[in-house]
């Protein structure tokens, strides 16, 4: 009898520790997302558990697990911050305070409602949050505050999945993975490569023997952390220039010069060089 008590009260206190992303925030406007197992309704992809991915190789490392295509895309200004928080499974403050937070954006050519990456390596990372304020960037979730990331103004127009993940290093690693739909506006054209970003795969890139799943989060310097895969994409750019409507003003006529009554015009008469000077 009382091995199931504990067995009851250690699932609820799991689940309880766990948890999903609760808001975003994007060009001031704030979107909510749905519970674990939710229906989606905004632009937060919904996943099925708050469970943790802990295999690297798995499907779920993606966008979480169960993720299913959210209903809209939130729209994003090239170059401005967006905003994310946590909660836990019982809706309450984020616990897990150590570890980094990564986000990546994966560009999304025929639109983020029907985008699937799969272990396409198309994904840029755009933040790696270790050190924030003096304690991991994650600590803000527990303290109830946003953690903002910068889209960079180098980011090309179009829809794109942000994929935020919470790796969590106070036993072992555990991954909380999810993502949101969005649609960038006021950057310039073409593709993340074309903007020269370094690309990875999720599943596929990462093997979860990198030291950044191992490292040591209690009395270990978080600025010596090292974060596994490429260098975070930041390339500054300007807008890309409005369409052109292939018209052109017709050239304009030079007035003619007109001589005065009873005189003529004297030819130019051709200047050479001094044959001193050659």
């Amino acid at each position: 009898m009382k091995s199931s008590i504990f067995a009851v009260l250690f699932a609820a206190a799991a689940v309880s520790a766990h948890g999903t992303m609760s808001t975003f925030i994007a060009n001031g406007k704030t979107y909510n997302g749905p519970g674990p197992g939710g229906a989606a309704d905004g632009p937060i992809r919904p996943i099925s558990s708050v469970e943790p991915v802990m295999d690297v190789g798995s499907e779920a490392y993606g966008c979480g697990p169960g993720s299913a295509p959210g209903t809209s895309a939130a729209e994003v200004s090239a170059g401005s911050e967006v905003e994310f928080q946590m909660r836990n499974g019982d809706n309450g403050v984020w616990v897990h305070v150590k570890g980094p937070v990564i986000h990546s954006i994966y560009q999304c050519p025929d639109g983020a409602a029907s985008c699937s990456p799969g272990s396409d390596a198309g994904w840029a990372i755009i933040n790696n949050g270790g050190l924030d304020g003096g304690d991991w960037q994650m600590a803000k979730f527990g303290k109830s505050e946003n953690v903002k990331v910068k889209i960079p103004s180098g980011t090309p127009n179009g829809e794109y999945l942000i994929r935020q993940e919470l790796l969590a290093l106070h036993n072992g690693h555990e991954s909380y993975i999810q993502c949101v739909q969005i649609k960038v506006t006021g950057g310039p054209n073409g593709t993340l490569k074309d903007a020269g970003a370094q690309t990875l795969a999720y599943p596929g890139t990462l093997t979860g023997s990198e030291p950044g799943f191992s490292f040591n989060v209690y009395g270990t310097d978080i600025s010596t952390y090292q974060f596994a895969g490429p260098a975070a994409f930041t390339a500054e750019g300007s807008a890309a220039p409005p369409p052109s409507d292939n018209t052109q003003d017709p050239p304009s006529t030079p007035p003619k010069t007109q001589c005065p009554a009873g005189k003529r015009r004297r030819a130019a008469v051709p200047v050479y060089p001094s044959a001193s000077r050659f």
